[in-house]
C-alpha cells in the first residue's frame, strides 16, 4: 500500500467491529500433510522442484495473485508466516502475503526464503517477484502495471536491480489483456460480512504495462510492524478470507493483543510522495532486499491505484486507491502470471 490508510481505517468503529463479525470460513486443505508428502517424494527422487515465491502485501492483491493459478493443493506455516502452494501453467509457486509496510515484508521474506530448501519443504527457489498495488507517477496512469528497473529502500539507499532476464519477459509481457473495468466488493467487508458493493469502475482505456524507471519502498512506520485485523477482509485482513479458519483467527487475534500500542502512533507517520520515481510503495524493495541477499532473481510489479487519469475524479488518496486497487491489484496479478508462464 501507498500511504498509512490501515490506521486511519483502524481508528473507524468499523474497523473495530471487524474484530468480532464475520463467520469462520474452513478451507479443506490441511496444513502441512500434502508438504510432508511432496518432501518426502523429493527425498526418494532425489530432485528438489523448482518454485517461484509472489509475494503480496494484504489479501485482495494475493487473491488476484492465485485468481491467475491453479486451485491451492499445499498450505502450510513456517514462523506464522502462511504459505500457498499452487501453479500457474506448467510452473509451480508459491504465494505468501507479506503484511503491510517494510517490517512485515522484510521479517517475511526472510523467513520464506530461508526455509524454502530441499532439505526442509523439497523446493528449490528459483526467482521472486512482487506483485500488488502502488502510487504512480506519469507516465503511469491509474490501472496501468509498472515494473521498475530497479528498486531503492529509501530514497538514500542503493538502487536494487531488477533482474535482467524476469524485465526481458516483462517486456514480452507488455501486449497482455489487461482490464479497464471490473465490478468490485466492497474492500472494507469484513470476511463473512458483505457490505454493499461499489459501483463498477471503467477506466474508458486500455491499461498498458510500463517497463521502465524507477521503484522508491518507504518506511513510514519506523521499523515498526503494522498490525491486521483477523477476519478483515481484503485491505485490513490477516489472511483472504477463504483460507481463514479458528486456528488462524486465534493466533491472529493474539498478535493483535500483544501489540505494542507505541506502535500506534507511527502509523499516522508521513508517506514519501514518491516524487522523482515511477511508482512507489511500502514493501517492494524490502522483498528486493531479501532476495538478493539469497541470490535470487528478483522482479517487481505493481499495478497503479491511485494517481493520474482517474475518470471518476475522485479527491485523491485514499478515495481513488479505494475505488482501483482491485482492478490495479488484478492487473498486476495478470502480468505476473504472464512472466511466470513464460520462464
Amino acid at each position: 500500500m501507498r500511504e498509512n490508510l490501515h490506521l486511519r481505517l483502524l481508528t473507524r468503529p468499523l474497523a473495530a467491529l471487524f474484530l468480532v463479525v464475520g463467520l469462520m470460513m474452513f478451507t479443506g486443505v490441511a496444513a502441512g500433510i500434502g508438504t510432508a508428502t511432496a518432501h518426502a517424494d523429493s527425498l526418494r527422487t532425489g530432485r528438489c522442484a523448482s518454485v517461484s515465491v509472489i509475494f503480496s502485501a494484504y489479501p485482495g492483491e494475493l487473491s488476484t495473485v492465485l485468481a491467475q493459478a491453479a486451485p491451492v493443493h499445499q498450505t502450510w506455516s513456517e514462523d506464522g508466516v502462511s504459505m500457498y502452494r499452487t501453479a500457474v501453467g506448467s510452473h509451480e509457486v508459491i504465494a505468501v502475503m507479506t503484511g503491510v509496510g517494510g517490517a512485515n515484508a522484510t521479517r517475511t521474506a526472510r523467513t520464506v526464503l530461508g526455509s524454502l530448501t530441499c532439505a526442509r519443504h523439497g523446493v528449490t527457489v528459483s526467482r521472486v517477484l512482487f506483485s500488488g498495488t502502488a502510487g504512480g507517477a506519469a507516465p503511469a496512469r491509474i490501472g496501468d502495471v509498472a515494473v521498475p528497473q530497479t528498486w531503492s529502500l529509501g530514497r538514500a539507499a542503493t538502487p536494487i536491480p531488477a533482474d535482467p532476464h524476469l524485465l526481458s519477459l516483462a517486456r514480452r509481457a507488455a501486449g497482455v489483456r489487461l482490464a479497464h473495468a471490473t465490478s468490485q466488493i466492497n474492500p472494507l467487508s469484513p470476511c463473512g460480512c458483505e457490505l454493499p458493493w461499489l459501483p463498477e469502475v471503467d477506466l474508458h482505456r486500455t491499461p498498458t504495462v510500463i517497463v521502465n524507471g524507477r521503484g522508491l519502498t518507504s518506511d513510514p512506520y519506523q521499523g515498526n510492524a503494522v498490525p491486521c485485523l483477523p477476519d478483515g477482509g481484503q485491505i485490513l485482513g490477516c489472511r483472504p478470507c477463504v483460507f481463514a479458519s479458528s486456528d488462524t483467527d486465534d493466533a491472529d487475534a493474539k498478535r493483535l493483543r500483544d501489540l505494542d500500542p507505541r506502535v500506534l502512533a507511527t502509523l499516522l507517520a508521513p508517506v514519501d510522495s514518491g516524487k522523482g520515481y515511477l511508482v512507489s510503495d511500502q514493501e517492494t524493495a524490502a522483498v528486493a532486499t531479501a532476495a538478493h541477499a539469497y541470490g535470487l532473481p528478483f522482479l517487481g510489479i505493481r499495478g497503479i491505484s491511485d494517481g493520474s487519469g482517474d475518470p471518476l475524479h475522485l479527491p485523491g488518496f485514499p478515495f481513488s486507491y479505494l475505488a482501483y486497487q482491485q482492478l490495479a491489484a488484478a492487473n498486476a496479478g495478470t502480468v505476473a502470471a504472464a512472466v511466470i508462464s513464460a520462464t
